[in-house]
């Protein structure tokens, strides 16, 4: 973790403005915020431990330089930005207080840190971060932030600090690590299998979409807050984070992939992220419940691996998303607050947070590691299962209040074991700003389509089959169908899907596959790439396509579009599978 933290850093060393500050490749631009905030830390720590004074001193630069722009600009920054500059300025008080370099860069965070009063999200977010009822990650973000500001023992320069009034700033926060935590995180969650027999596991991710990179997120800032705290941690914070640890590694896939659910898919700063409070909880566990120590091991190991390994450093840049270890760098499918800068500094920061943290701790295997079922009942409404040589991931409900396509219902996820790797057999959903034309199946009815909604489920985690009970329902609207079932039946190499709709009714299934490899075969019963086919039960009656866009893992998706008639039984199957070996190679 330190070397791949140092490498990702290093590599912006030949990638500054003449003000110190970074240029980002995507956007041109290079302002300050709290990547380049995360990027200095991460280079002065590097610097360091390579014994290379030029890293150190563009990292102290980078740190004065951010933190005086930040406290100049007038206005109040993204809570990210306390955070990764305090997080820097601790270290670098712990490691290089006699070091002349920072001695003479340290008045920059010093001055940013001593007036810091508040912070502000994005429009989106505002409404959540202000009510005490809603959770998003900038809480917990703002609690570790502000915490470690009180720990660093420097005076307050403005009336409105925490460092003002540490005390009622220290107990908002502990408020937020126990009551706003509680509220907020689940509790029915589970993973079962063999040997292991999980409860009360709880997602904590924003509200109420529950993205999973967002769940590490939370979870990361909260490890921050209670290793700041130490022994005063309060006993509750302890065990929501626990919970909310384990629930990841349940519902982590078994190549490290833990975003394959709504907002930020692939991102790589949320493995980053998880590696951290990985390390964090083995090493806040490991006398306590060590057994909860080593899945948190585990899990921080099997996050760091999937960084070295889907994500392939090109021109020198670690890829923010997968896609872009061999693919050009462009902003199709991103959010448009995306930077590569911003994304390899809070990777880097969370990479090296994390190889400070670790225990000397044996890691041990994630829950589903010898098969069995996750199960999210009251958060996401999520399903992930191992069976044999297969993982798949299910979501029982659609988009909720946003119009977003990686929040769809159905199979999100889908990954098959060749030898000893896990391959995709579909890939992420695209990201389509704005815009939602599910996967399905989707009910075609006069007054539009009706998609899938399935709130109540079981995932069996003997025979690895996840049954959901629903019906068909317009967006934003009334039910059009209810009473229905949505059967999810494992198979050697992938997943049979089987639905029930009213016979005679229309159905239209829609597979986001790559316009340049598809071919359809069979009158449209199957449409196969050369990884995955995709067949169903019932000849269609057509086949078109729809939107086109990108995912975290593929540049060019398009939506082929399935309609058929539901036949007298009232069932169509719909069999997602990887091809076999030998059908590769032909």
């Amino acid at each position: 973790m330190t070397r791949l933290s140092g490498r990702i850093a290093a590599a912006w060393l030949g990638r500054r403005s003449d003000t110190g500050l970074f240029v980002d490749p995507l956007t041109g631009g290079s302002g300050h915020g709290y990547g380049p905030a995360a990027l200095a830390g991460a280079l002065m720590r590097a610097g360091r431990e390579r014994g290379d004074p030029h890293m150190l001193r563009a990292g102290v630069r980078a740190l004065r330089v951010n933190s005086e722009r930040a406290l100049d600009d007038g206005t109040p920054g993204n809570p990210i930005e306390l955070f990764a500059i305090v997080s820097a300025y601790r270290w670098a008080q712990a490691h290089l207080a006699s070091d002349p370099v920072w001695r003479r860069g340290a008045s920059g965070p010093r001055r940013y840190l001593e007036r810091w009063t508040g912070a502000a999200v994005g429009r989106a977010a505002r409404r959540c971060f202000a009510d005490p009822s809603c959770w998003n990650n900038y809480k917990a973000i703002r609690a570790a932030g502000v915490l470690m500001l009180l720990e660093t023992g420097l005076p307050a320069r403005s009336p409105g600090s925490p460092l003002a009034d540490p005390q009622r700033a220290r107990e908002r926060e502990l408020a937020v690590l126990t009551r706003d935590v509680g509220r907020a995180i689940g509790r029915r969650a589970t993973a079962q299998g063999p040997g292991i027999s999980l409860s009360g596991l709880g997602l904590l991710s924003d509200q109420p979409t529950y993205p999973l990179a967002y769940h590490a997120l939370s979870v990361a800032a909260i490890a921050r807050a209670l290793a700041t705290l130490g022994d005063a941690a309060p006993a509750a914070a302890r065990e929501h984070f626990r919970r909310a640890m384990l629930a990841e590694a349940a519902f982590m896939a078994p190549d490290g992939d833990t975003t394959y659910l709504g907002r930020a898919q692939g991102e790589s700063w949320a493995l980053g992220a998880t590696a951290y409070a990985g390390e964090e909880c083995a090493a806040m566990f490991r006398a306590s419940h060590p057994g909860s120590a080593g899945i948190c091991a585990g899990l921080a190991v099997r996050a760091a691996e999937r960084l070295r390994t889907a994500y392939r450093f090109r021109r020198g840049v670690l890829p923010i998303v997968p896609r872009f270890s061999v693919q050009p760098l462009t902003g199709h499918g991103l959010e448009h607050y995306v930077r590569v800068m911003t994304f390899n500094g809070l990777t880097a920061m969370f990479l090296a947070d994390a190889a400070a943290a670790a225990p000397d701790f044996r890691p041990a295997a994630l829950p589903l590691d010898r098969g069995g079922a996750f199960a999210d009942h009251d958060r996401a409404r999520l399903a992930a299962v191992r069976h044999g040589r297969v993982w798949f991931a299910v979501h029982t409900v659609g988009p909720s209040g946003v119009e977003d396509v990686r929040y769809d219902f159905g199979l999100v996820a889908l990954k098959l074991q060749r030898g000893r790797r896990w391959v995709d057999v579909v890939s992420q959903r695209p990201f389509l700003s704005g815009l939602f034309d599910g996967g399905g199946p989707a009910l075609v009815t006069t007054a539009g389509l009706a998609f899938p909604r399935a709130p109540r489920f079981t995932a069996d985690p003997r025979t690895g089959v996840v049954t959901a009970r629903g019906g068909y329902r317009y967006r934003g609207g009334p039910w059009a169908v209810t009473g229905e079932r949505f059967r999810f039946a494992p198979l050697a190499r992938g997943v049979r899907i089987t639905v029930t709709a009213p016979p005679g009714a229309s159905l239209r299934f829609q597979d986001f596959l790559p316009a340049a490899f598809t071919m359809s075969l069979d009158g449209g019963a199957a449409l196969q790439t050369p990884t995955a086919s995709s067949r169903l039960s019932v000849p269609p009656l057509s086949v078109t396509t729809g939107l086109e866009g990108a995912s975290a893992t593929a540049a060019a998706l398009v939506g082929f579009r399935r309609l058929v008639t539901v036949p007298p039984d009232g069932r169509v199957s719909w069999t997602v599978t990887g091809r076999s070996v030998s059908a590769l190679g032909r």
